[in-house]
């Protein structure tokens, strides 16, 4: 049993939102039970607007329909509206460290940040990296898959190009994936200028800090 001390929820006023004065009555409860309770609780994923403003009902409507999100919560039941979990923590940046100076250097940036070429299968935590960077840059957009991190089943039959900063061990969100067959000539010189510029952009919009 859950109880409001004050019997009722708290309000919004001058001083900001505040309880009102708390009642004697839980302290009996508390003290006739004599025991601490566990309470099963269930919370679900937050509903950005861009999920449920294109609904065209009524106000109304749409109350009731958040009212049945929240009570399926407690049945495991398949929600009415999409919901984003929190973006994942990042990566150790020993490990990043570890696998990125360990996969094919292509080159570098003018600005110092080197441009190496990873697989999944080689580089699991680098890849959870980029999949973090992915979810972050796209949600900044009014995008993204709503996950931890944005990461799906063809990433491991691709080859990933990440930028990475030796000075500060950043890595820095891609521009993209590339097949295989369409990057084996990167080691050649006119190939390496058309994979540094679109990584300069992507450095500067988004960059990871590891724990």
């Amino acid at each position: 049993m859950i109880i409001f001390p004050a019997g009722e929820v708290s309000r919004f006023g001058v001083k900001g939102v505040k309880d009102g004065d708390w009642q004697h009555g839980f302290i009996r409860i508390a003290n006739t039970a004599q025991a601490h309770n566990t309470v099963e609780a269930r919370v679900g994923a937050p509903i950005p607007w861009q999920n449920y403003h294109t609904v065209s009902t009524s106000p109304r409507t749409l109350a009731g329909q958040f009212r049945r999100h929240v009570y399926r919560l407690a049945r495991n039941a398949p929600p009415i509206f999409r919901g984003v979990e929190a973006i994942a923590e990042p990566e150790n940046r020993r490990l990043l460290e570890q696998e990125v100076t360990a996969s094919e250097l292509l080159g570098c940036t003018p600005d110092g940040m080197q441009i190496h070429l990873c697989k999944m299968e080689r580089a699991p935590c680098t890849m959870r990296e980029i999949g973090r960077l992915r979810e972050l840059a796209f949600r900044a957009v009014g995008e993204g898959s709503g996950l931890p991190r944005d990461i799906d089943r063809f990433d491991q039959n691709y080859l990933q190009l990440v930028l990475w900063d030796p000075d500060n061990r950043e890595a820095a969100l891609p521009a993209g994936t590339a097949d295989p067959l369409a990057l084996r000539h990167c080691h050649c010189k006119r190939h390496e200028d058309n994979v540094q510029l679109p990584l300069r952009r992507a450095s500067q919009s988004c960059r990871a800090t590891g724990a």
